[in-house]
Formats: C-alpha cells, sequence, structure tokens
C-alpha cells in the first residue's frame, strides 16, 4: 500500500510531528529521562494516529478507482495571485537541478511545513506548533472508473477522499475517549485532535483545502462536527457525544447553504 519513497516521508513526518506534540511534557523540572520517554509514547501514538490517518484515505481512494501518493507538504512556487478570493500560482520555481561536488541534485519543493513545525515548537518551548505537514497526489486508475458518470476525478471524489483522514482522527477521538477514564489516554485524544484541526486548514494543498473546494456545504458540515467532537469528547458519552455534535454540524450546514445558495439568488 505504501511506496518505499511514501514510507520515508511517512518517517520524517512522524518524527516531526512527534518532536512538536512531544517537545513540552508538562513538567515543572526537566528530567531529562522522563522528557525522553514522554517524546517516544507520544512519537508511537503519532505514527499509529497517522498510519491509519493515511490508511483510510488510500482505502477511500481505492474504492472510488483512484491512488494517492503520501508525500511530505511542501511548496514549488513563491509567487501567488488571487482569483475570485483563491490563491493561485502564478509561476512555478522549481523544480531546480544544481550540481553538488560533481552530483546533479533536484529540489523539486521546499517542505516549508517541516521548518514552520520545528521553529514554532522551538520559539514557543512547545506550548505552540504547526502541525500541516502531509499532502497527497492523486492518480487515476481508469480500469476502475470506466462505468461512472464521470472518469476524470471530480472535487467531490477528492473532498471524500480528503475527508477520510481526519475523519479517522475524530473516531480515534471517541474511540480513546470512551476509553480514557483513568486519563491513560489523553495525549492520543490531544493528538488526533490536533491533525484533524490543521488537516482541516482551507488552504488549497491540505485536506481541509481540498474538502473545501469539493464541496462547501460539506466542509462547513465536517468542520463543525470535528470542532464539536474535540471539544465535547471530554464532556459526554458515546450517543450524547454524537448526537449533539451532529445537530450542530447540520445546523451550521443548512445554515450555510440558505446563507450562500438560497439568499443570494
Amino acid at each position: 500500500m505504501f511506496t518505499k519513497k511514501e514510507w520515508i516521508h511517512f518517517v520524517i513526518i512522524v518524527l516531526v510531528v512527534g518532536f512538536a506534540l512531544g517537545f513540552n511534557d508538562g513538567a515543572d523540572e526537566f528530567v531529562i529521562g522522563a522528557w525522553l520517554l514522554n517524546l517516544l509514547i507520544v512519537t508511537i501514538m503519532v505514527a499509529i494516529s497517522l498510519f491509519l490517518y493515511q490508511w483510510a484515505q488510500k482505502t477511500v481512494a481505492k474504492v472510488n478507482g483512484f491512488i494517492t501518493e503520501f508525500k511530505i507538504w511542501g511548496v514549488d512556487t513563491f509567487h501567488w495571485g488571487l482569483w475570485w478570493g483563491i490563491m493561485l500560482k502564478k509561476e512555478k520555481d522549481l523544480p531546480k537541478t544544481f550540481k553538488f561536488f560533481g552530483r546533479e541534485i533536484t529540489i523539486k519543493s521546499v517542505p516549508i511545513g517541516i521548518f514552520l513545525s520545528i521553529i514554532v515548537t522551538l520559539v514557543t518551548n512547545g506550548h505552540l506548533f504547526w502541525l500541516g505537514l502531509t499532502n497527497y497526489d492523486l492518480m487515476i486508475k481508469r480500469s476502475k472508473r470506466l462505468g461512472r458518470k464521470f472518469v476524470n476525478v471530480t472535487g467531490y471524489d477528492e473532498a471524500k477522499i480528503a475527508l477520510a483522514g481526519p475523519m479517522t482522527c475524530v473516531v480515534l477521538m471517541i474511540v480513546f475517549g470512551l476509553l480514557n477514564a483513568q486519563g491513560m489516554f489523553t495525549k492520543m485524544i490531544m493528538i488526533n485532535t490536533w491533525l484533524a484541526v490543521f488537516n482541516m486548514i482551507p488552504f488549497f494543498q491540505f485536506d481541509g483545502g481540498k474538502v473545501w473546494n469539493g464541496s462547501r456545504v460539506l466542509y462547513v458540515f465536517s468542520a463543525v462536527f470535528i470542532a464539536a467532537i474535540a471539544i465535547l469528547v471530554h464532556f459526554l458519552d458515546f450517543m450524547p457525544l454524537l448526537i449533539v455534535s451532529v445537530i450542530l454540524a447540520l445546523t451550521a450546514a443548512i445554515i450555510f447553504f440558505v446563507k450562500r445558495y438560497v439568499e443570494d439568488k
């Protein structure tokens, strides 16, 4: 399911996210052994969460006749423009090839998410963090798309695939919230909360941006649903949690739909 290149990117992202979320262990006094143990535990939890996150996206993509290639989020241009409020590339600055000690090296993109994550973590001593590090490319398996109304990828197709990741975090939040009577899984809930929140940022290369571009109503529903789960999972049992979150999400989606598509006509 994962290629060698994807595994390399996965390990790098797990280490960076684990560092960001585990850097501040919340202790009053720094003890190297305790700090390293906390960092290790958090990194393992991040690895489990991110693996399931990517597995869900790959599974939904496969069901819909696509293949996803997981990669580190990077930028290939520093020239941007706005068109109808959407940020678009004006021109690409990368890839560029240069020689280093006689060997050709090609830089396809700058992994700005990794730099941001490390800098924010160190500057704020782990009190703040940046987790927008992942991205994926979507490729079509045409043989699996035969007989469908649209052979090529649609915005809604990509929205479903992108949303599978954050919704996996929601499932993990709920499951570990139910098992968290003794506070053993508080870190796991926190990790999946922030992974879902950051990846739902409606920037066009993030999963949230892909959901937003595919279906604005679906984005509003899912964003409110995720936020409600993240907050209420600490206070409500499963059924009340699900019911209240769905009601809030549906209300927000209906209001958005009416304001955007009904009143504007």
